[in-house]
């Protein structure tokens, strides 16, 4: 699922997006790997299926609205991103 232009749009203007380097790793949870889920240092994770991503490679604006996965708040207040039909809490993706 990739962010609308909209969405990208207001992301950018909030986070001063400029396309620097961010170290990415293969997410986590539970001790299982997420296949083709990256998560940067700044919270942001990626879902890129079949693209293998280097741990500081940057990102244009264009990949960057591709394969981020948009964010929301779950009933108890703490952001979760979808991920194969499976609600998953960001901080223990980062974590």
């Amino acid at each position: 699922m990739a962010l609308n232009t909209d969405t990208f749009k207001s992301l950018q203007n909030e986070f001063q997006f400029k396309g620097t380097t961010e170290h990415w790793r293969g997410a986590i949870l539970h001790r299982e790997k997420l296949p083709d889920i990256y998560v940067g240092i700044s919270g942001t994770i990626l879902h890129t299926p079949g693209i293998a991503i280097n741990p500081s490679r940057n990102l244009t604006a264009e990949e960057y609205s591709k394969y981020a996965l948009p964010t929301k708040l779950s009933p108890s207040c703490l952001l979760e991103v979808v991920i194969n039909n499976r609600h998953l809490q960001v901080h223990r993706i980062v974590a």
